[in-house]
């Protein structure tokens, strides 16, 4: 009976013109979006670099090395340094690493990083700040250049050789 009234009450609404309608509800919902950052910082040097002395010219007037890069990444303000962990070494024979100055330069805007050559220092304990920078970013690539003072004295009397010394340069945030 009740379905009788039901199929009664539709078909008096479909056939009268009433129209039946329906509506879509409306809703929205909320969410919190975090985003998190860290304070990170990231240096990449060229694994080598090479002093040539072949003439007597080198040994007068000192002698620099084909650019090598640096590249830092830091979300910060940040500095660069520097320091050697011995003196240059061949076999039983050293060359004191503070005889090597290391000058960086790029080219950016002005007002980029603070750059200042120095020579190079020996042990952790007196490493030389060679990049300055008041700001962070994304890539800065830097070319560093090695040489040498003319006339030296520590580079006479020494075997013909490869003499080798490890670098470190440390990125470090304020």
């Amino acid at each position: 009976m009740k379905r009788k009234i039901l199929f009664s009450l539709i078909a008096v609404a479909l056939t009268s013109g009433i129209a039946i309608k329906s509506q879509a509800q409306i809703t929205t919902g909320n969410t919190i979006l975090s985003v998190t950052l860290a304070n990170t910082s990231a240096i990449v040097v060229t694994p080598v670099a090479a002093l040539v002395f072949t003439s007597s010219a080198d040994y007068t007037n000192g002698v620099s090395s084909l650019p090598s890069v640096l590249t830092t990444i830091s979300t910060q303000p940040y500095s660069v340094t520097v320091y050697g962990t011995d003196d240059l070494i061949f076999g039983a024979n050293s060359i004191p690493i503070n005889d090597i100055t290391v000058a960086p330069a790029v080219t950016l805007a002005p007002g980029g990083p603070t750059l200042t050559t120095h020579t190079i220092p020996k042990g952790v304990a007196s490493p030389q700040k060679i990049i300055q920078s008041t700001t962070g970013s994304l890539v800065d690539a830097y070319t560093l250049t090695y040489s040498t003072p003319p006339g030296s004295a520590d580079f006479i009397n020494k075997p013909a050789g490869i003499y080798t010394a490890t670098l470190v340069y440390t990125i470090t945030n304020p």
